[in-house]
């Protein structure tokens, strides 16, 4: 029996020893039972990889990209902008990252009502103006999977996850978990947009 206890003390340690290790990890004492979940999720739900192809409704978003991109240009500049580094203390503080919640757009708010498989609480147009890098990270949990679809991008910015690297070209999509290794690197001045979703899995 006193095997069995050990059981929840491996499923933590194997979440906590996943690239990149968070250093505060055990600092937040709901982390632990996040990485007993993590790990439960890896063995019954994860795959190698995920495919946007098998969520369908996601198609729905590509085929409108042109529309959502015009979207963006229209309403964009009508509104505030809310900066990453003010909503999580993770995120340096930088001017030329920031975001737009979804819900400000009727299109595309239109369009995530039509698809189940997408959370619908942090969807955003997500925001890079100049050179910018996010270091090697990973979401605390694997519940939902991390949609893109990059609306502006000139080829400058690259996403790098355990399966490789994503090059951010306009009307491009990418489906990762991102609860998994990633980091991102932008080098040139102009600006990237992508459409964040969050999808169950």
């Amino acid at each position: 029996m006193w095997r069995f206890m050990f059981v929840p003390i491996l499923m933590v340690l194997y979440d906590y020893v996943k690239p990149p290790i968070d250093h505060l990890y055990f600092s937040n004492l709901h982390r632990p039972l996040l990485g007993i979940q993590n790990t439960f999720r890896e063995i019954v739900k994860c795959l190698p990889e995920y495919d946007v192809k098998n969520y369908p409704g996601l198609l729905l978003l590509k085929l409108h990209y042109p529309k959502l991109r015009e979207e963006f240009e229209k309403v964009s500049p009508t509104l505030e902008k809310t900066w990453y580094h003010d909503t999580n203390p993770w995120f340096e503080k930088n001017d030329g990252y920031y975001f737009y919640k979804a819900e400000q757009f009727p299109l595309l708010n239109s369009l995530i009502r039509q698809i189940p498989c997408i959370n619908r609480e942090g969807a955003s147009f997500a925001v890079i103006e100049g050179p910018m890098v996010l270091h090697p990270h990973r979401a605390e949990s694997n519940e939902l999977l991390r949609y893109q679809l990059t609306i502006h991008g000139d080829g400058d910015c690259s996403l790098y996850t355990d399966k490789g690297r994503h090059i951010h070209k306009e009307g491009e999509d990418i489906l990762f978990d991102h609860a998994r290794y990633h980091e991102l690197a932008k080098t040139g001045d102009g600006r990237r947009v992508v459409l964040i979703l969050d999808i169950h899995r």
